[in-house]
């Protein structure tokens, strides 16, 4: 029979340098092997920064949340970093303890070596978390299935990774929400981003679960995973709002995983048949992307495409305030989800500079010769 994997638990990075600054580390809870090849990364661990002075705080989030949640503290754009923090605890999501009186103990072996190697400060960060699920499992991994965010498969493991983090941990849902969560590999880091402009004194949201799905859907995986009925403004229509909400996000969802990789076919087949209107392709485009911003539901695969086909048909035809206006809310919401601008901001500095401005007016005067 199979042994299953071995667990250890370990600093990352290695503490040494010692540094007195306890969040700089991160408590993993790993299989063996694995932390030999995160430590092998290039570049690993690449330096990070965060808000100084801090752009948000948290507080008691209120009657329909609960709990406590993360405010901003001064108005925040698009794309702009709230924070930026290395994990409490990062461990596979799928732990190999098995079940009755030696799952127990094994439990208690690996609680008892995370407190020892976590120090008090950090000890006390996890321990003040939230835990939906009470009793019926060990606290450390009710406050881990309760907090942990996904940070994908790390090297060494090709399941499933989750991160508990002091403060990003601490961010409410919403099926509506106004940031959202990234992990980054090399600096070993979470990111929270704002996904849309947010006043100083509002509370900041991310969604816990996949949002492109009907409210009924949301409701009972929320209920199934943490144990609440969400109450976001999303989940409080009713009536034909909220039927329409449902349509929106539903066909957000069949539209990206429809054929996408035409697109540039599309837009030249368009772009050069001037029988065609020439607003076909923009009306479209923008109906999506209003769609999505309006439920908040960014489709990470339709996003980029529906940014695509706006700059490519707007230089198709000339209309440099368009493309400039497009490229630099594509450049803020790629920031958001990624850190990075994904080039747009040089497609706004240039709108006339590819190879598609023009080609309305170049097939018009093909046709008429």
């Amino acid at each position: 029979m199979a042994q299953k994997p071995q667990l250890i638990t370990t600093k990352i990075p290695p503490a040494a340098p010692v540094t007195q600054n306890q969040d700089l580390y991160t408590l993993g809870l790993l299989f063996y092997g694995m932390k030999e090849k995160i430590l092998a990364i290039p570049g690993f661990p690449s330096s990070f920064t965060t808000p100084a002075p801090p752009v948000h705080r948290i507080q008691a989030a209120g009657a329909r949340a609960g709990g406590l949640g993360m405010f901003a503290t001064v108005d925040l754009d698009v794309g702009d970093l709230i924070v930026c923090e290395r994990p409490i605890v990062v461990a596979p999501q799928r732990l190999p303890f098995p079940e009755g009186p030696d799952g127990k103990a094994a439990h208690d072996m690996y609680e008892m070596a995370m407190i020892f190697q976590l120090g008090p400060e950090r000890t006390d960060a996890y321990f003040a978390l939230s835990n939906c699920f009470g009793k019926s499992v060990p606290e450390v991994y009710g406050i881990m299935n309760t907090n942990a965010l996904p940070v994908g498969a790390l090297p060494g493991h090709d399941g499933a990774c989750l991160a508990v983090f002091k403060e990003i941990s601490r961010v409410n849902h919403s099926c509506r929400p106004n940031a959202v969560y990234s992990w980054h590999l090399t600096s070993f880091t979470g990111q929270l981003r704002a996904l849309q402009p947010i006043k100083k004194g509002k509370q900041i949201f991310i969604t816990y679960l996949g949002i492109d799905q009907p409210r009924a859907n949301r409701q009972r995986a929320m209920l199934d995973k943490f144990k609440f009925k969400c109450k976001c403004g999303a989940c409080s229509l009713s009536g034909q709002y909220a039927r329409f909400s449902d349509l929106r996000r539903t066909l957000i969802l069949a539209q990206a995983y429809a054929d996408l990789t035409r697109t540039d076919a599309d837009v030249l087949a368009w772009a050069t048949n001037p029988t065609l209107p020439d607003r076909m392709l923009v009306d479209a485009a923008e109906l999506w992307l209003n769609w999505m911003i309006g439920e908040r539901s960014m489709n990470d695969v339709l996003l980029p495409v529906i940014f695509s086909r706006l700059c490519k048909a707007y230089a198709a035809l000339e209309d440099e305030e368009a493309v400039r206006k497009y490229a630099k809310q594509a450049a803020a919401l790629e920031t958001a989800f990624t850190g990075d601008d994904g080039g747009w901001h040089a497609v706004a500095a240039a709108p006339r500079n590819n190879i598609w401005w023009g080609l309305r007016r170049k097939a018009r005067q093909i046709v008429d010769q």
